[in-house]
């Protein structure tokens, strides 16, 4: 694989969304602190969940005491799913990651620009950037989806497989309902998905073990020639003292 100089694409490509920037925050959070985030999370939407569960025990039952019971069921339940839930997600973050993290202090928007130079497997002109796009390559490795392709393509199929014997005991049970077509529909989702999972993954692998390559053949920093070889459009004649119509200086 040979190691691709920068592009001109240091920036977002385009200004970014609110939700854009409020996803990349919670990134670097999750990242930072992967359990105590992933107990915040899952916490809220159990306990909203739980709260569902109790207006319709309220509604159901015909007694205080039965309410009471149903109500400690469902915590405890609530309190198990939840920690199941961040513990495993949490150490999931923490394979991913693999002790190299996000800066706390991470712009967001260049992390979103980071996001889309990895998608690319190309750098950019912005040292941070690249940086930033260097960690999100070596993490995009270690994804179990990256390394194991087959393994989650063939777990798809299984799915697939589960559902389309479902599927065919409802139409033999019950015929054509909307149930039977929405399980159709999902049926048909997870067989696209596992057919066409293995090369966008390998597509994936590509581009983070290109960019990976890149910046350390390049090796941002004039110590290592990064400026001097490949300086952006501008830069070189910013440094010779030479001034551009592009620097906004009149000449």
């Amino acid at each position: 694989m040979v190691p691709q100089p920068p592009q001109d694409s240091p920036y977002y490509p385009y200004p970014p969304s609110g939700f854009a920037v409020f996803r990349a925050r919670n990134v670097i959070r999750a990242q930072n602190g992967p359990r105590a985030f992933a107990y915040l999370v899952f916490g809220l939407l159990v306990l909203i969940g739980w709260l569902l569960f109790l207006v319709a025990a309220v509604a159901i039952t015909e007694s205080h005491g039965e309410t009471l019971v149903y109500a400690g069921l469902g915590l405890l339940a609530a309190v198990g799913l939840t920690v199941l839930a961040a513990e495993t997600t949490a150490r999931s973050t923490r394979t991913v990651v693999g002790g190299d993290p996000l800066p706390p202090d991470t712009d967001p928007v260049r992390l979103l620009t980071a996001e889309e130079s990895v998608k690319k497997g190309v750098l950019g002109w912005d040292l941070e950037t690249n940086r930033l796009a260097r960690i999100l390559a070596g993490q995009k490795l270690r994804e179990y989806g990256i390394r194991f392709p087959g393994r989650t393509s063939a777990f798809l199929a299984s799915v697939a497989c589960v559902q389309a014997v479902l599927l065919t005991w409802w139409l033999v049970t019950e015929g054509v309902s909307v149930d039977s077509v929405f399980l159709f529909f999902t049926l048909l989702g997870n067989a696209l998905a596992a057919l066409l999972y293995p090369p966008v993954a390998a597509h994936d692998r590509h581009c983070a073990e290109a960019l990976r390559a890149a910046y350390d053949h390049y090796a941002t920093g004039p110590r290592h020639g990064f400026h001097r070889t490949y300086a952006a459009p501008g830069e070189q004649d910013r440094r010779d003292g030479r001034r551009r119509p592009s620097d906004g200086v009149p000449r």
